[in-house]
């Protein structure tokens, strides 16, 4: 039970907004953008001004390169089977199981059914902040076969003050079991919730927020959901309200047509698709709302997951939308091992106010270790476009290929450069050059002409004649 799945979109969408919220989109209430002027760091159209404008452009877009895996890792903590008991199930049902050699205060029997060979056990263990009650309905003579099993746990102080949590975990297959040893296909629904009476900003939440997950599961031949190597997880879901409102949710999937999310003891991993959706997401006061798509290859265990497939959306409360999407080079949305991908980041406008009209950085890379692990990825090619209401430089596309993989966290050291540039003025400029040694030579065409130029690492010019 590493990660309660109730906590569980929190965690992904965190790296949702990472991924969206770089220099590359320009925050509107940064007030160190290029509203006022800039480009390159002056007004003027020279083989100079479009050289600095270059590596600045370079320098900019080079962070989309660490983008990548905070979205794949959205991927990371979403073994659906680690998540599958969360609020204490193992709790309930360890207590349940160990109530006939632990009678006590804590613990009572209720025999009303035993006729029918069923005993209700209850326990309720209280803290110096919480109480925690499990219900269990189970066989009288082994204790070990479960038919109903619900518990809540209070929270009176600490950094949960306020909040409520309940489980419930019902029959879902009419064999009137939720879990027995030796019944591996017994289906149990479980249904989970939290509700908070409190604002906890520690925790992200807000009083009158209700969180609710539910799950189809079975607890597999040994008859205990926390022996998870042989859980299986046939359908989740997770939501929270607020006010009755829904603020957030993440689903989950059956991708492959095998009929189950998660089964840990299969002989090959399934795959999962994952939607997961928040709105005034905490510590993001300009973020209307985050999405984000993906689907994964996982065998219940998270340090296996692969993401094969990506694509998400960031809302701003100005009306941008940016996006990220990877696609092989082929069009085609299924990132399979050994394939080329192109990762797409853009920002769409709906208001006609805004100073930025569109925006999109492309990178075209080998996830060697796959979207969720930026580690040892290697990078051939970054195309950056951009067009503006506002500002010195109004249009700008800029196109750089490598001559070598660039791996992570290392800088190109030769490749090929081409870029165009539109000004306010209405005046146009292009560059085209090749990049090696600390400098990159090629030709500039601008108001002025055409010319052979050679420019320094900071963009200044060392040598220009005209052609």
């Amino acid at each position: 039970m590493k990660h309660p799945i109730l906590k569980l979109a929190l965690a992904v969408l965190a790296g949702t907004s990472v991924m969206l919220s770089g220099c590359l989109f320009e925050n509107p209430f940064d007030s160190t953008g290029d509203e006022s002027g800039g480009g390159g760091g002056t007004q003027e159209v020279s083989a100079e001004a479009v050289g600095q404008l270059a590596v600045a452009t370079m320098g900019e877009s080079q962070a989309a390169l660490g983008s990548i895996a905070p979205a794949g890792a959205a991927a990371d903590n979403l073994s659906v089977a680690d998540n599958s008991m969360a609020l204490g199930l193992s709790k309930g049902m360890k207590k349940a199981r160990s109530a006939e050699s632990m009678l006590t205060e804590e613990c009572t029997i209720d025999s009303t059914d035993i006729a029918n060979n069923k005993i209700t056990v209850t326990c309720t263990e209280t803290t110096s902040n919480q109480t925690s009650t499990w219900t269990a309905t189970v066989k009288a003579d082994d204790w070990e076969t479960v038919y109903a099993l619900s518990g809540s746990t209070e929270y009176t102080g600490g950094f949960k003050d306020g909040c409520t949590e309940t489980a419930v975990f019902t029959d879902q297959d009419g064999d009137g079991i939720v879990a027995a040893p030796g019944l591996a296909d017994s289906k149990a629904r479980i249904v989970m919730t939290a509700s908070y009476e409190k604002d906890l900003p520690l925790l992200g939440h807000k009083a009158g927020e209700v969180e609710r997950a539910v799950m189809t599961a079975t607890a597999g031949p040994d008859g205990d959901f926390d022996t998870e190597e042989d859980n299986v997880v046939y359908e989740a879901s997770w939501e929270r309200k607020l006010d009755g409102e829904r603020v957030a949710y993440a689903e989950y999937a059956d991708a492959d047509g095998d009929g189950v999310i998660i089964d840990a003891a299969a002989s090959s991993p399934s795959q999962v698709d994952v939607v997961l959706y928040e709105k005034d997401p905490a510590w993001e006061p300009f973020v209307d709302y985050n999405e984000l798509y993906f689907r994964i290859i996982t065998d219940g265990n998270e340090e296996n997951d692969k993401v094969i497939k990506l694509y998400g959306e960031q809302g701003m409360i100005t009306g941008r939308v940016n996006s990220i999407v990877v696609l092989d080079e082929n069009g085609d949305s299924i990132i399979s091992e050994g394939e080329i991908a192109v990762a797409t980041f853009a920002t769409v406008v709906t208001s006609n106010s805004d100073s930025i009209i569109s925006s999109s950085v492309s990178l075209v890379f080998d996830p060697v270790s796959g979207l969720e692990d930026d580690t040892d990825n290697l990078y051939y090619e970054l195309h950056y476009s951009h067009e503006k209401r506002l500002g010195w430089v109004r249009k700008l596309t800029y196109d750089f290929a490598t001559d070598e993989p660039v791996p992570e966290g290392q800088e190109p050291t030769s490749g090929h450069i081409e870029m165009s540039v539109e000004y306010a003025n209405g005046e146009t400029a292009s560059l085209e050059a090749d990049f090696a040694d600390g400098s990159f030579s090629g030709t500039y065409t601008g108001p002025d002409g055409t010319f052979s130029v050679t420019w320094n690492d900071d963009g200044s010019v060392a040598a220009q004649e005209q052609s």
